[in-house]
């Protein structure tokens, strides 16, 4: 079942009910704004469904600490603050388009934050709509295992790209698990089964029920066996070890982290150039030939008119178990 609601109603109840709970006003806009994006650009599995677990790391009497930001050239280093992991990345990205305007190419380290970033493709598009070409990648608590493996040892460990290309960029936001957590979370609680190859259940058999993992202590599988299991371990240094979090289970203790390298644009051709190539080359794809029974074409992360229509409606639509979860907080 489903609930449809007022924007304004909803936006206002989210924000209420953290800044109830300890959240800053500022924070507060910044969580509804990743739920909302995430949710009308379909994927529910970080949108509103992240918002109890949101509510876990807030409390009234204990409130966090601000994100700390530190520039050395162009190399930013944000301390999280164990704060929501959604607040120091976007304060990074925040960070990342204000030293555009005079460097090229800017990277940054992102530490020492809790609970969940939202889909990373939201700071993707972030960037792409401020002219920068980017790569972001984050390593996440152990929850999948290596290929061939049973014990966990790698988080989803998701990398999103972003392209600039007129006022509707390329993203791409791919997990390196099979399927998000939240995806499969989603799936439970709408009554669905996973496809195969998604999870294994505890005694390490395969599986379609979501509930194998999410109440009876299964795995998540990586994607595309060997080859996402590879992409898995290199982005939990990059996203991990590297900028000072955790790696593995046990190996390299730490909070979850984050990288992300930005470049602008016109960095190796005219900003008018690479516009012309982007749109020929999106043009090109999208109208290539049609396997049998295809409709349409898409290109990864550009929005369709579904995005559209939803974004200008004054109401939105979402599981009734997901707003009722909300209700319970406020």
């Amino acid at each position: 079942m489903y609930t449809t609601i007022k924007k304004e109603e909803l936006k206002n109840l989210v924000i209420k009910v953290l800044t109830k709970h300890g959240e800053t006003q500022e924070n507060a806009e910044i969580l509804y704004d990743l739920m909302y994006e995430d949710e009308i650009s379909g994927k529910s599995s970080h949108g509103f469904y992240r918002f109890p677990g949101f509510m876990q790391s807030l409390n009234p009497d204990n409130k966090k600490d601000a994100v700390e930001v530190t520039v050395n050239g162009n190399v930013i280093s944000v301390d999280g603050k164990k704060n929501i992991g959604v607040i120091p990345i976007k304060k990074a990205v925040d960070k990342i388009i204000e030293l555009s305007e005079t460097q090229n190419i800017i990277v940054a380290g992102v530490n020492n934050y809790e609970n969940n970033t939202g889909a990373i493709g939201y700071y993707a598009r972030k960037l792409a709509k401020a002219g920068l070409i980017s790569i972001i990648t984050v390593s996440s608590e152990a929850c999948v295992v290596p290929h061939g493996g049973m014990d966990l040892m790698l988080g989803t460990n998701p990398v999103a790209m972003g392209f600039p290309c007129g006022d509707n960029p390329v993203i791409t936001d791919v997990t390196t698990a099979a399927m998000p957590w939240g995806r499969i979370a989603v799936l439970g609680k709408a009554g669905q089964p996973v496809p195969d190859g998604v999870i294994m259940d505890k005694d390490g058999n395969p599986s379609n029920d979501p509930d194998d993992l999410i109440k009876r202590g299964g795995k998540q599988l990586p994607l595309a066996g060997h080859k996402g299991y590879a992409l898995g371990v290199a982005m939990e240094i990059l996203g991990g070890i590297f900028v000072g979090g955790k790696g593995g289970k046990h190996a390299v203790p730490g909070s979850d982290a984050a990288f992300i390298v930005a470049m602008k644009k016109d960095a190796f051709i005219p900003a008018e150039e690479y516009e012309a190539k982007m749109a020929a080359f999106v043009d090109e794809v999208k109208n290539s030939t049609k396997a049998p029974g295809v409709d349409e074409i898409r290109i990864p992360g550009m929005l369709g008119p579904d995005y559209f229509e939803m974004a200008e409606s004054d109401e939105i639509t979402i599981l009734t178990t997901i707003y009722n979860d909300i209700l319970k907080y406020a």
